[in-house]
Parts: C-alpha cells; structure tokens; sequence
C-alpha cells in the first residue's frame, strides 16, 4: 500500500488522484460540456500525446524533462496503487452484489413459474364456478317448486294429525296447547271445507273443540277453582269464539260467590272472636281457620292474601279479558 491511501494523505492529493480516476473510466465525460479543448491539457478530452510531448521538448530543458518524468512516473504509481486498494476494498461487495443478482433471477423465475401456475388454477376454478353456476340456474326453479311442495305437505300432514293431536293434549290437560294447534289451523279448514278431506278433519276439529269448551265451562261450576284458573279459561274460551257476554256474565258470577265466601269467613271470624258464633262444621271451604278464632295478625293476612287479593285478581282480569280487547 502507498502512502497516498494513508491517514496524513492531502485533501488535494485526494482530489486530484480521485479526478484520475474518474478520467480513467469515462466518468467525466458528461461533466466536460464546458471543459477546455487544448490537445496539451493532459487532462482534457481533447488532449494530444504528441502535441504535448513536442511542446515539452520545446519549452523545458533536459533537467525539468526528468524532473517532468519523475513526477509523472510517481502519479502513475500513485494511480495503479489507488486502483488496486479500491478493488481490494470492494471486492466482497462486488461478489455480495453478483451474487445477489444471481439469487435475484432464480427467484424471479421461480415467481413466474408460480404465478403461471396460479393463473391457470384461477381459470379452472371460474370455469368449474361458471358450470356450477349455469346447473343450479337451469336447477333453480325446481328446486323453488320442491321447497313450495315440502312446505305444503308439511302443513297438510300437521292437518291430517290435528284431531289426533287435539284429543292428547285434552288428555293430558293441555288445554292451551290445544286451543293453539285450532285456531292456527282453523283459517285453512274453513277455507277448504268443501272438499271432502278437508271437511270430515274439520268436523272432528269442531267437535273435539266443543267438548274442550264444555270442559272449560266446567270450571265456572267448581267452587273451588280460583280467579287466576277462571281467568285462564275465560281466555281460552275467547280465543273458540264463545259469546263475550255471557261468559262475562259466568266470570263475574263466580268471582262474586267467592268473594262472598272469603266475605263470610271474615264475618264469622269476628263474630266468633266476640263470642257470638260457634264453630262450625268442617265442611266449608277454610275449615283450617274453624278450629281455634284468628289472632289479629292472622285476620290482617287472611284479609289480604284472600278477599284483597282476589279482588285484585278479579279486577285486573275483567279489564284484560273484557274490557281491553274490545275493538
């Protein structure tokens, strides 16, 4: 290694032999627009070696021609040496880099190998989509019919079953399930009643119901059904189209007579306690407050729990069943 790639090298030394070097390899050609044109500019563009050595020979004498040579003979050195370390220095780049380029090209071939590939998958797959496409279109329309068929034989089946299906759930005490199944199919069965199928189902229906209305009627007859049970059936009842008025008429009857009973026990309770009744018989409905008189914790809560709140119950039922369906 010289001394001009060393630490104390000077900066003008730097810049003259990296101006040799650019000259060296073309690479101030684009920046010689403006640069001068005399054959004997050794570093110009135009620059004539036998112009410039016959002027050399003309104007200096023999001992400023050696020491001419001896300086030129130091820049050439000076250049060779500069040259050797700029490859040396680079030489591992230069292989990283071809390298690289190689590495480069086989991955981008092997990028187009693979984007060949996936175009030709993707054309087969819109291919095999169009084909499955143009089946289901040509399909479609069957397949519409067949669900509209499936939907209508499901509901003709739940027809056919309905008077089967009424009478279990009548067994099993069902009743609003019943009342459910009827009047979601009772549209459909009076609507085809004039066919024979249809109307054998529905006159089993109807006579299926009746008895169910018979049953729930029942109730306004039973002392010992409460407001809440009367309530449900009065309910259900109106859901079979029974006459409002006179179930309302049932309804209040009843709550009336119980009202009455939870009344008459209050009374007899008082009368009692005052030594004015004896007990009576265990067969009336709240035998249980009949052997020993009510404390007056006990009338407050039999009062409330019983005559109030059925009252309540009552009232809160009438304005539901009669008054707020009402159109």
């Amino acid at each position: 290694m010289s001394a001009a790639g060393g630490i104390d090298e000077d900066p003008e030394q730097r810049r003259k032999r990296h101006g040799m070097l650019k000259m060296y390899y073309g690479l101030d050609k684009d920046e010689a627009g403006g640069a001068s044109l005399d054959p004997c500019d050794i570093d110009g563009a135009h620059f004539n070696k036998d112009m410039y050595l016959s002027k050399l020979i003309q104007e200096k004498s023999l001992t400023e021609l050696m020491d001419k040579e001896s300086d030129m003979l130091k820049q050439i050195r000076s250049l060779d040496s500069d040259m050797q370390t700029l490859v040396y220095e680079n030489y591992n780049k230069f292989i990283s880099a071809t390298d690289t380029i190689r590495k480069m090209k086989n991955d981008f071939r092997k990028m187009e190998d693979e984007m060949d590939h996936l175009a030709t998958n993707m054309s087969r797959i819109t291919e095999f989509s169009g084909s499955v496409s143009q089946t289901l279109d040509d399909r479609r329309q069957q397949i519409t019919k067949l669900a509209g068929v499936h939907s209508l034989l499901k509901k003709l089946q739940f027809l056919f079953e309905l008077p089967a299906r009424l009478k279990k759930c009548i067994e099993l005490k069902a009743y609003s399930q019943a009342v459910r199944y009827y009047t979601k199919a009772q549209r459909i069965l009076l609507q085809y009643q004039h066919m024979p199928s249809f109307q054998g189902i529905n006159t089993d229906c109807v006579h299926i119901m009746e008895q169910l209305a018979a049953t729930l009627k029942q109730q306004f007859h039973d002392k010992q059904s409460s407001p809440r049970q009367l309530a449900e059936c009065v309910d259900l009842l109106l859901q079979l189209r029974e006459p409002a008025e006179q179930l309302c008429e049932e309804f209040l009857k009843h709550a009336r007579h119980k009202l009455d009973c939870d009344l008459e026990e209050l009374q007899y309770q008082i009368s009692w306690t005052k030594g004015e009744a004896s007990p009576q018989s265990p067969e009336r409905p709240a035998q249980a407050y009949t052997s020993t008189p009510m404390d007056v914790l006990e009338f407050i809560d039999s009062g409330c729990n019983g005559f109030l709140s059925n009252m309540c119950l009552v009232i809160a039922s009438y304005n539901d069943m009669f008054l707020n369906k009402q159109d």
